[in-house]
């Protein structure tokens, strides 16, 4: 898997948040700052991010064979609140991992489809083995 999948999948991942938005309702004393509970929301998205058999995995240095099988597929899931004020993403990414440079990459895709400061956005990804890696020399 290539940043470039990546960016297109984050890319991808934003504007669907933003669709499935909720309003969350609490009474006047529950809220902590004067921002109307109507202008509160979050949205929250997954997608399929599993690749092709042929991309190699990633995680173990002696493996050298693609994956002949999919167990379980590997999932891209966001969260997104906004507050009214501010808007921040939670990301997880299902690879063994991610540098700060594709990091970076991916807040600023986030940022150029969705418009979340990329100071907003974190990512995370859970050092999954059977995953591919997005730096084509790591193992």
């Amino acid at each position: 898997m290539t940043r470039k999948i990546l960016l297109k999948i984050l890319s991808g991942i934003a504007p669907v948040l933003l669709t499935g938005v909720w309003a969350a309702q609490l009474s006047p004393d529950q809220q902590p700052d004067p921002v109307p509970m109507s202008n509160r929301r979050a949205g929250v998205a997954r997608v399929d991010i599993t690749p092709p058999l042929s991309v190699p995995r990633s995680g173990y240095a002696d493996r050298t064979a693609p994956a002949t099988g999919i167990h379980d597929p590997l999932n891209a899931a966001a969260i997104v609140f906004d507050g009214g004020r501010r808007t921040a993403a939670i990301v997880t990414l299902d690879i063994v991992d991610i540098s700060e440079a594709g990091a970076a990459a991916a807040r600023d895709a986030i940022r150029r489809s969705a418009g979340i400061d990329p100071e907003h956005v974190l990512i995370n990804v859970p050092h999954t083995h059977g995953s591919p890696s997005l730096e084509n020399d790591v193992t």
